[in-house]
């Protein structure tokens, strides 16, 4: 039986096709060749808080930047006016088309290293939702899944402040 598994080239959950082939992209999921492994997708709910640690190398930061993306819905309600005066085939015609738009936002911890190779990605959107589906390091995931606190954090996170090492 074939199992769902995250495609490591678009970071979408897919079943892959017998040879591995992923259905969205394209790409073999067993080959990680140019890949990062210690990336991951976190999905986002709008004005979800999250705990003071970077979403790229998952240390300590009191650094955060706002992750701000539209949803465009489609408004095919009809005016309630019309059906009265035109019956129901003619106001097919005058349908309120217009789009309206939501917004997600999210704070998202990042440190200030970090931010200099730009700001959080974003991957997807889910109007429906109201969702934001950003890359992120695998250990801020596990951390905001498993809900460490900042005296509970798990044996494989790097205590030092300045990880990654600064470049110069």
């Amino acid at each position: 039986m074939t199992e769902i598994v995250e495609c490591p080239h678009c970071f979408t959950r897919v079943v892959p096709s017998l040879n591995g082939e992923c259905p969205a992209c394209g790409q073999n999921t067993r080959d990680e060749t140019g890949t990062d492994p210690r990336r991951t997708v976190l999905i986002l709910k709008h004005a979800q808080e999250l705990p003071p640690f970077c979403c790229h190398c998952a240390c300590r930061t009191d650094s955060w930047v706002k992750v701000l993306r539209a949803l465009s819905h489609r408004n095919d309600n009809p005016e309630p006016v019309l059906p009265v005066l035109f019956g129901g085939v003619l106001s097919l015609l005058f349908r309120d088309r217009s789009r309206t738009e939501d917004f997600v936002v999210v704070n998202v911890p990042q440190c200030r290293d970090c931010k200099k190779n730009g700001a959080p990605q974003s991957v997807a959107t889910s109007p429906v939702n109201q969702t934001v589906s950003i890359l992120v390091d695998k250990r801020f995931r596990d951390i905001v899944e498993h809900g460490f606190g900042t005296t509970d954090l798990p044996s494989t996170m790097d205590s030092n402040p300045y990880y990654p090492p600064r470049t110069l």
